[in-house]
């Protein structure tokens, strides 16, 4: 179920993982959908295509970091993610 960001109970939902996540390992992987947020579990190299702003090819992001915006689809080169749905 996809919630209404703009209100403030769909966002605190989507900011607390409750619309659920994706996760993706290894190489090759690949989503398509409404993503909030990407967690990196271990280094990752990813291409990603958003809603509004700029779009991230094949980016070194290290463990911990966290990237937020309305994602569409997310592709990964190597490493583990979490992929937060919007």
């Amino acid at each position: 179920m996809r919630s209404n960001l703009q209100s403030p109970a769909g966002f605190h939902l989507a900011a607390f993982g409750q619309n659920g996540f994706d996760y993706l390992t290894g190489n090759a992987a690949n989503l398509v959908g409404d993503f909030v947020a990407i967690q990196v579990l271990s280094q990752a190299v990813v291409t990603v295509t958003v809603g509004a702003g700029d779009a991230l090819t094949s980016v070194a992001v290290p463990t911990g970091m966290t990237i937020y915006g309305p994602f569409k689809s997310i592709n990964l080169a190597s490493g583990t993610v979490l992929a937060y749905r919007a």
